[in-house]
């Protein structure tokens, strides 16, 4: 509502354009400021090689989730290599065809992405996504996997053991506690 707000905005982008940390930073904080039409616009308009450096196209896919495009989001998952995110790729193909209520192709996607998943750390970041997008079944299996073996065992199992608290699941949390 200030007036130089447009102004101020032009030249934090223009900073951004060139550093992908920068421009990540600068994506998420429009995401989460309701600017999410106004950051994929700007974006319309950067060289698609600063695009598809990690962690930039992640962020541009939470813009698309923000705004609920789901037709934009599957476009833009099937643009470049998301080196080293495949998984989460998946994970992100997944949520556009479950917004599009195509829910048997979302399963496909995501099983894809749990299959990509070859690390602890790979596993963590769908755990976290999959909970962020309030997909208790898929965020509670993934804990679980990370509570087999794996550096992360005991952050999952706390983060089981407070859901199950919460809900009451004794039998559950006996589960967690026998683990």
């Amino acid at each position: 509502q200030l007036p130089q707000f447009a102004s101020a905005l032009t030249d934090i982008q223009t900073e951004a354009e060139q550093d992908p940390d920068k421009l990540t930073t600068l994506l998420s904080w429009m995401s989460s400021n309701h600017l999410s039409i106004a950051a994929l616009e700007w974006t319309r308009r950067l060289p698609p090689e600063i695009l598809m450096k990690r962690p930039v196209f992640v962020a541009i896919a939470d813009c698309h989730v923000a705004t609920k495009d789901w037709a934009g989001l599957r476009e833009w998952c099937k643009k470049g290599e998301w080196t080293g995110f495949e998984s989460l790729r998946h994970a992100y193909q997944a949520l556009a065809l479950r917004g599009s209520e195509d829910s048997m192709n979302a399963d496909l996607e995501w099983s894809k992405a749990v299959k990509l998943a070859k690390t602890p750390d790979d596993l963590e970041t769908l755990q976290r996504a999959a909970a962020r997008w309030d997909w208790k079944k898929e965020s509670i299996d993934l804990l679980w996997n990370l509570a087999n073996n794996t550096p992360n065992q005991r952050a999952a199992l706390n983060t089981l053991y407070q859901y199950y608290g919460q809900q009451g699941d004794t039998a559950s949390l006996y589960r967690v506690a026998a683990r």
